[in-house]
């Protein structure tokens, strides 16, 4: 006859170990599992406050636009003039942005570019530009920007200007 008890103490310590294991893995999984739905959750209000904050941006910026609009302006002095605004909220910096460009064209040739970046919310002119081409100078064909302003420094060309306010407008 064989005794089976020293080994029974044996096989019911592996039998809970092997349990334990068990139910530590399947503990671990549902946990994963869990972390994964939290985050899909918590994504999806993310996905859904930047959708209201990119909403508020638009609307702030429309009434803004409104209040800075140099059409009228412009209208009375050039009789071809055009003016266009994007607004665009930029996730990374948590800022809502304007910009308005205005073209004219004068009467006697030459035209004026204007284009101004604003922070909506803080009512903070980001950056602006204002270029004059002079079609009667013929010698010199590039616009040489009469104003130039970047955050609290200057800039010497478009290039410059459009490199400067890129960033806040594409990200």
């Amino acid at each position: 006859m064989i005794d089976f008890k020293g080994q029974g103490d044996l096989l019911s310590t592996r039998g809970i170990v092997r349990k334990a294991i068990t139910l530590a893995v399947l503990a671990f999984v549902l946990a994963s599992c869990n972390k994964a739905n939290t985050a899909a959750e918590s994504s999806a209000m993310t996905r859904t406050e930047e959708f209201n904050l990119r909403e508020r941006c638009a609307k702030a910026a429309a009434e803004l636009y409104k209040e800075k609009s140099l059409f009228e302006t412009m209208r009375s002095l050039h009789s071809d003039v055009t003016e266009s605004y994007l607004a665009h909220y930029n996730a990374k910096l948590n800022k809502c942005f304007l910009r308005v460009v205005t073209a004219s064209i004068h009467e006697k040739g030459g035209y004026q570019l204007s284009i101004s970046m604003t922070d909506v919310f803080e009512h903070d002119d980001a950056a602006n530009l204002i270029d004059f081409f002079d079609a009667q100078n013929k010698e010199d064909h590039t616009l040489v920007p009469i104003t130039c302003i970047l955050g609290r420094g200057n800039c010497k060309s478009k290039a410059e200007f459009d490199a400067y306010t890129y960033p806040f407008m594409s990200e």
